[in-house]
This record gives structure tokens, C-alpha cells and sequence, in this order.
């Protein structure tokens, strides 16, 4: 049996993981999250994600960000929907 496949997104990515989500043939799936002031989250799925396979689509934090410019972008990785 085909395990049921689940997108969730940060507040910032709404869009993106509404763009993947599709591209899977499927809605984006309902959440919350809590963000504390030392930059830590706690997601919080507003419906079940047992037996399911979940993603959590979430953006980088700056810091971390500044990679991207060593590598391909993503347009050119095959996921013809991000471009």
C-alpha cells in the first residue's frame, strides 16, 4: 500500500511548498509554528502525519544562505516547477 505524503510549510515558504506540493499532486498540508527568540522553532501539524511521509518546507537561516552561490541553481537541478 502507498503511504499518503504530506507538505508542511514555514511561515516564509508558504509559496514554495504550495509549488512542490502540486508538483506531487497534492495540497499543501495545514500547520503552525512557534518560533522562540533564540531563532529555534517548534512546528506543530494541525492534522494527523501518522503513516504518512512529511516534509517540512523551511528556509535557511542566513548564515547558511551565503552557500547557495557555490552552487547550481536550483532551476538547473531538474525541478522544472521552482523556475
Amino acid at each position: 500500500m502507498k503511504r499518503p505524503i504530506k507538505f508542511f510549510a514555514g511561515n516564509n515558504t508558504k509559496h514554495l511548498a504550495k509549488q512542490i506540493a502540486n508538483a506531487f499532486g497534492v495540497e499543501l498540508n495545514k500547520s503552525s509554528m512557534v518560533e522562540f527568540s533564540d531563532g529555534e522553532f517548534e512546528p506543530s501539524f494541525d492534522e494527523t502525519v501518522r503513516g504518512a511521509d512529511v516534509f517540512l518546507i523551511r528556509s535557511t537561516p542566513a548564515a547558511v544562505s551565503k552557500l547557495e552561490t557555490n552552487f547550481a541553481p536550483i532551476g538547473t537541478l531538474g525541478f522544472p516547477f521552482l523556475s
